[in-house]
């Protein structure tokens, strides 16, 4: 018999037990009991030391009619995880000419190639970290798994079905080994962004400019799962398999024509204008293809998809994509004191239905120079500025309705009904309204700066998925559904308390603090569910709350605030309760900077007070007994694993419903009888995400320039950095408050998330 999870006799060298090693071929250990002790190697010596080198060469020159710049960087990095690494290329140029005084052009390029092998599975089932951090027994010696798969590269693992009688196959977790080396996925991609433009002077005052700009790019994704593994939901038809391969491509090309006018013109002596009016057209074409095997692989070790045991359509897609917009711009100013500025702008997009396929937007800003007018030694700079501006957005492009395209069989397109009903007739564009006031000043010759603004915007018809009866067919629609603000001030101050003549310390603080409120949804919701995760736990937006907020069962609360317990000494739980949010109370950085003649220190602090985080490897890792708090001893001194017979269990914390403390102990000596998600609401395992980090240090030393008289080098600059290297303060436990999956809105859920690993760098800079 197997378990999923670390309960069960306490460890004790002189007790020999039949481990999984015993039924593995080639294990030194095959046919033999071992002492049943912790591992020697816990699933952190899996990991591995990354490393990588980023090597950039560049080369610019010019003359008095033009310049040229070109660079090239390559990137190669091993990551942290077996069989994971890195190829990147990139290569750029820029280029100016003057072909007269009238006449100017300019033209860049950049080109980069990226392969990655070994990216990890963010999702549960295939991922290796969910195991290591959930459901992990912790005799398991990652080293053994090491060796046991080097044998012969098969899956075998630590928790096979049913041994004693031949069946070997995994009953939980494929050899993480295996997973690596066997069931890796691979990514390469390739893209060209270039561009050129030519600027002519009619007048002195009038110019008008051409530009186009080309960005293509081709992607190509493969997932491998080889036969022998774990079955796990793979593919289009989203089964469990137990093999299979998946490819997906993505061909990209976008084409961008600008055409922009601008007139300069001096209406007095204290007063002038600028007049801006242009076109902006974008044609872009998307093709994709995403297919995969079905009913797995018919031979072992052939990722194709014609070694499929089924054969299932691929989704092809052709996407086409137009938008024209039309703008004009203008600005005046007083005596460089007082400026005025407006825009106005007209799209029109293919991505929204006919009739509501043009939109239009607009701002207006206006700035003060209050320094111009108040002459002082003291003070270099105070700048008022007010903004307000309507910013218009399209959806995605390609929605096709209710149906998803299914690809070809015998030349004939296959459409099946989508889970989600996109109401194309009358999708309407997103619009952004948003004002901002701030303030920003420079005094005693710039050693003390500051900027302060305060902000509000708004979103209306924002395009959300909605549930609706299944009985439609459907099981959400896609419609503009509702509104959301945002309002909040942002602060940032920079100094040099200390400046001489060799020594300088510069200091600099930023702070925000952002508030959010769903302020309405469409036909009468007062909520809409974002995300749902395990143990019922969902991601919502609410009227009235802020965006992000968590649901899902808490604890029964007396009118003094205690947790209560039913006369077991269970807790009560209450159910679709607001359980915590993403919002951030506030978010923060310090930095400082020393410089001293030749040398210089930097240190950067990152900091975010609030917001929530559901960690999902708590909820399941204490159910399954893999972390300390699960073990060690009771209030009455005792193994808080033993039987009650025997002084073990646990006493929750709280009262009876009548006020009284809680008396009754409860067992915690098997799954989930203690900890975890069988007796405890989802509410304890929603953490504050709050830390702080000590993001980035930094030691320079800048070689002096007369070492480099008789040398071909102008500059040369050597470094040591380090990122990442302390967290400094968090409340989430054996986890980074900033690790975790996310997409897009949905955010907050942690589940099998990746170790944080400190970046040490050695950099050299030389300029010729």
């Amino acid at each position: 018999m197997t378990a999923d999870s670390s309960f069960g006799n306490a460890f004790n060298p002189s007790l020999n037990v039949f481990q999984w090693t015993a039924f593995a071929p080639g294990n030194a250990n095959y046919g033999k009991a071992t002492p049943w002790v912790a591992a020697a190697n816990d699933p952190g010596k899996f990991f591995q030391k990354s490393f990588s080198t980023v090597n950039n060469v560049g080369l610019s020159g010019g003359d008095e009619k033009g310049s040229y710049n070109f660079s090239y960087t390559n990137n190669n990095e091993s990551g942290i995880l077996p069989n994971s690494r890195l190829n990147r290329n990139i290569l750029n140029g820029s280029f100016t000419r003057n072909l007269s005084d009238k006449i100017k052009t300019s033209a860049f390029f950049t080109f980069s190639d990226q392969s990655t092998v070994g990216r990890n599975s963010t999702g549960y089932g295939d991922n290796i970290l969910t195991g290591f951090r959930q459901w992990w027994q912790t005799n398991v010696d990652v080293r053994e798994l090491k060796d046991a798969y080097n044998v012969n590269g098969q899956n075998v693992t630590w928790n096979m079905n049913d041994p004693l009688n031949g069946n070997f196959a995994p009953a939980y977790w494929n050899n993480p080994y295996f997973d690596r080396y066997k069931n890796f996925s691979s990514d390469d991609r390739t893209r060209v962004l270039a561009g050129a433009n030519i600027s002519y002077d009619i007048t002195k005052n009038f110019n008008v400019l051409g530009r186009v700009t080309v960005d293509t790019s081709n992607d190509r994704q493969e997932l491998r799962k080889e036969k022998g593994s774990h079955a796990e939901e793979f593919g289009l038809q989203a089964l469990d398999e137990t093999s299979g391969y998946s490819l997906y491509t993505r061909s990209f090309l976008q084409t961008t024509y600008d055409f922009i006018a601008t007139y300069d013109l001096k209406i007095s002596e204290k007063i002038s204008a600028k007049l801006l009016g242009g076109s902006t057209f974008i044609k872009s074409h998307v093709d994709s293809f995403d297919g995969s095997t079905t009913g797995g692989l018919v031979a072992p070790g052939l990722f194709t998809l014609a070694n499929s045991m089924s054969f299932v359509a691929p989704i092809e897609q052709e996407i086409n994509y137009n938008k024209l917009g039309l703008y004009t711009q203008g600005s005046i100013d007083y005596n460089r004191i007082v400026f005025v500025e407006g825009s106005y702008r007209r799209d029109q997009s293919t991505a929204l239905p006919q009739n509501n396929n043009k939109y239009d937007y607009w701002s207006l800003g206006t700035s003060f120079i209050v320094s111009e007018l108040i002459k002082q030694d003291w003070l270099n700079n105070l700048k008022l500025r007010a903004n307000y501006a309507v910013v218009g957005n399209d959806p995605a492009a390609g929605l096709i309705g209710s149906k998803v395209n299914n690809g070809l069989i015998g030349g004939n397109l296959m459409f099946a009904n989508s889970s989600t009903f996109v109401d194309f007739k009358n999708l309407r564009s997103e619009k952004l309204k948003s004002w901002e006031f701030g303030v920003e000043a420079a005094m005693f010759k710039n050693r003390l700066s500051f900027d302060v603004s305060v902000y509000q915007s708004n979103t209306t018809d924002q395009i959300f998925n909605v549930p609706q009866s299944t009985s439609t067919g459907f099981a959400t629609s896609q419609i503009n559904a509702g509104e959301m603000q945002n309002k909040g001030i942002e602060v940032s101050l920079f100094g040099s308390p200390v400046k001489t003549k060799d020594f300088e310390w510069q200091v600099g603080v930023n702070w925000s603090r952002n508030r959010n409120e769903v302020v309405s949804l469409n036909q009468g919701r007062d909520n809409l569910q974002l995300a749902s995760w395990q143990n019922g736990v969902s991601l919502n937006a609410t009227v009235g709350q802020p965006y992000g907020t968590m649901r899902g069962t808490d604890y029964v609360y007396d009118a003094n605030g205690n947790k209560t317990v039913d006369e077991d000494g269970y807790y009560l739980l209450a159910t679709d309760k607001v359980i915590g949010n993403i919002q951030a109370d506030w978010i923060g950085g310090l930095s400082n900077r020393f410089n001293y003649k030749d040398f210089s220190l930097n240190f950067l602090i990152d900091m975010k007070k609030g917001g929530s985080v559901y960690s999902l490897d708590q909820a399941y890792g204490q159910y399954t007994g893999l972390y300390p708090e699960t073990a060690g001893l009771n209030d009455l001194g005792n193994p808080l694993r033993n039987s009650i017979a025997n002084g073990g269990g646990i006493i929750l914390d709280g009262v009876y419903e009548d006020g009284t403390p809680n008396q009754s102990r409860i067992p915690a000596n098997m799954v989930g009888a203690g900890f975890g998600v069988e007796v405890e609401p989802n509410k304890k395992f929603i953490y504050d995400a709050s830390y702080v980090k000590l993001r980035e240090v930094g030691f320079t030393y800048n070689v002096p320039s007369r070492f480099l008289d008789k040398t071909m080098a102008k500059s040369i600059s050597f470094s040591l950095l380090g990122n990442n290297l302390w967290i400094i303060h968090k409340n989430l436990p054996y986890a980074d408050p900033e690790a975790g999956q996310s997409s897009g809105n949905v955010q907050g859920f942690q589940s099998g998330v990746m170790p944080t690993t400190k970046v040490y760098s050695f950099n050299i800079k030389a300029t010729f």
